[in-house]
């Protein structure tokens, strides 16, 4: 708010047609061509845009509806925002072409409020651990027919999909998607049909070594998605992933007897997998474990690691440090890992705004001191772990901007209503009874007509 009442200021005179705005100083910001003073616009959050800017003048009310700004310009409501007040945002945005959620109460009405009111919606992601049912999903592609990214949970599992590569009808000529009966033959033919132009494939089957080898020939491939449904099968070499440099989204499912060679050597100095934003390895087996170090090393620009149900330790994980640019992470279910990964996150990792450490029952309560240099943290998940609230105290000073806090099965509730009564706008999620939630995808569930 404060960069757009700057804006505002510097309009010392409010002009109402083009006439006006030619006889004005050249002191005088609306004397600026249209396509700076859209790119000043650019650099101020959308909220801004609708509740500041477009107040100031009709020429400014103008410009702030046009579509090459909104191209510029990307939605992802705060923490202190309740659904309704975003919902409101969004009947302001009618030309919003991305938006970004990272909690809400029911994202099932929000993605109502999206389809209701915006017309070309190209960018769509949800990090809130909510997934939408298969009609919304369909609305969604059916509204926003340009939709080049659409990524939800996907319901009844932990993965997140980016549907609109998977079904969008632009890109499904660039798209594999194979479900369970896949034999090395059928996907050697297809492949090689396909080379040149595939750039997403999707597959559920029960993967071998042989079959992966040719997955990742695809020299072109961004988005890479396999799930594994045979968690016995013998042996699964993943080193062929070097050839995919292009790679955009990785995402591997009980890839739990796969192998990778021991020696850091198995990735030479110049493999960089410098496009690769999202990564996420579920129920991996110790050898895909150590390789991860490698990987983490060579992905400087990752954005999203899903690392959940795993036997991950501290220094399986001590390469993090080369993920700068991290902002979503999930460890949950990794019974090693200890403060001594918290510290290593807090050191390197300070644009994270997700965190999941549920069910890391090593880890002490004072990882909330510890991780304080992560102030831009919304969403943090601490279900099932053995913390005692000595430091949950210090959450409202030491993150200003936490939206959602889940403290599943955390016993000391009036920690929680203290907290409560210094953030009113967080939102707290907690239940007293344990249930088991074990991953398990079923890939036929998801598919649409």
């Amino acid at each position: 708010m404060a960069g757009a009442q700057e804006v505002v200021r510097a309009a010392d005179i409010v002009c109402t047609d083009s006439e006006q705005r030619d006889e004005m100083p050249a002191k005088n910001i609306n004397c600026l061509e249209d396509s700076v003073l859209k790119k000043i616009f650019s650099y101020l959050k959308a909220e801004d845009l609708v509740t500041t800017i477009r107040y100031v003048c009709p020429y400014w009310r103008k410009l702030i509806y046009t579509d090459d700004l909104w191209e510029q310009v990307s939605f992802c409501p705060p923490g202190y925002m309740s659904d309704k007040e975003v919902i409101k945002f969004i009947r302001h945005m009618p030309r919003i072409k991305s938006i970004t959620i990272l909690h809400s109460r029911d994202i099932e009405t929000l993605m109502d409020a999206l389809c209701a009111c915006c017309w070309d919606v190209r960018k769509i992601i949800v990090r809130c651990k909510a997934s939408l049912n298969h009609a919304m999903i369909r609305r969604t592609l059916k509204t926003f027919p340009n939709l080049t990214t659409f990524e939800v949970m996907i319901s009844g599992s932990k993965l997140y999909l980016d549907y609109a590569k998977a079904y969008a009808k632009q890109l499904r000529a660039r798209t594999l998607k194979t479900i369970q009966r896949s034999r090395d033959f059928s996907i050697n033919k297809t492949v090689s049909r396909r080379r040149c132009i595939l750039q997403c494939i999707i597959i559920t089957c029960k993967m071998t070594s042989q079959m992966f080898k040719i997955l990742c020939t695809v020299k072109y491939l961004k988005l890479l998605f396999v799930y594994n449904i045979d968690k016995d099968v013998f042996s699964i070499d993943i080193k062929p992933l070097e050839n995919l440099q292009h790679l955009e989204s990785l995402q591997l499912v009980h890839f739990k007897n796969s192998r990778w060679c021991k020696s850091a050597s198995v990735l030479t100095g110049n493999v960089l997998f410098l496009k690769l934003t999202k990564l996420e390895i579920i129920d991996a087996g110790p050898m895909v474990s150590s390789a991860v170090n490698y990987l983490l090393r060579r992905c400087p620009n990752l954005k999203l690691l899903n690392l959940q149900e795993n036997n991950f330790t501290d220094s399986l994980l001590e390469d993090v440090s080369f993920c700068k640019d991290l902002e979503y992470l999930d460890v949950s279910n990794n019974g090693q890992l200890t403060n001594r990964f918290i510290e290593n996150i807090a050191d390197n990792c300070r644009k994270l705004n997700f965190l999941d450490i549920s069910n890391c029952s090593l880890m002490t309560d004072k990882f909330i001191l510890i991780l304080q240099t992560c102030r831009d943290l919304e969403v943090l998940h601490l279900e099932g772990s053995n913390f005692m609230g000595l430091y949950f105290h210090c959450i409202p000073f030491l993150y200003p901007k936490l939206a959602e806090l889940n403290v599943k099965h955390f016993e000391c509730m009036f920690v929680i209503y203290d907290i409560k009564m210094e953030m009113p706008h967080l939102r707290v999620k907690n239940c007293t009874c344990m249930q088991d939630e074990k991953i398990g995808l079923k890939f036929d569930d998801v598919l649409l007509a």
